[in-house]
């Protein structure tokens, strides 16, 4: 294995874990009931269930299961953006062609509404970038990156011009500064 493609999977391997851990430390939204003990409960392989522990900060609130799926859809999508980033300087030059060699599994667009099922390239110049997608449930959720961190939110990112057009009071990604 070349010194290039050991680097690049240790890259990628760093930046989903960043992303990931980013992604799963967010308070519990408001409109989420809790347990007795403030956490999700646990349901074990051999089926049995017990009251989560308000000791993990990974604990993520219950959400829609097409909710889930469009979030880790994302949340994979961006791990991409930012191997492309980490690579090339820039998000300028991102594409769907681009994302696809990086991230296979992902369907892509390049602008347009968000759609279930397909991550959209909203915005990709320089050091900003937004990605979109539309959740069976009806829910559009967007992630928007830029020197000042990352941001997540509820809104189809058609049309972006900065990462904040991605920002609204769901932050279903902890906002991060960026690393320097």
């Amino acid at each position: 294995m070349s010194a290039r493609v050991a680097e690049r999977r240790l890259l990628t391997t760093a930046v989903a874990t960043v992303a990931l851990l980013g992604a799963c430390s967010h308070p519990p939204r408001s409109d989420t009931p809790a347990t007795t003990t403030g956490a999700p409960p646990v349901t074990a392989s051999n089926g049995t269930t017990s009251a989560g522990s308000t000791s993990s900060p990974a604990a993520i609130p219950a959400d829609d299961p097409a909710d889930r799926s469009t979030k880790v859809d994302l949340r994979n999508a961006f791990v991409a953006a930012k191997v492309f980033f980490y690579d090339n300087g820039t998000y300028t030059g991102f594409d769907p062609g681009r994302a696809a060699e990086i991230e296979p599994s992902l369907h892509w667009a390049i602008h347009g509404a968000a759609a279930p099922g397909r991550i959209t390239i909203d915005l990709a110049d320089g050091p900003e970038l937004v990605l979109s997608e539309l959740s069976a449930s009806g829910t559009a959720f967007c992630i928007g990156d830029s020197p000042s961190g990352t941001i997540g939110g509820t809104r189809d990112g058609a049309g972006a011009t900065s990462s904040a057009d991605c920002s609204d009071d769901a932050g279903w990604v902890e906002p991060t500064a960026e690393v320097t």
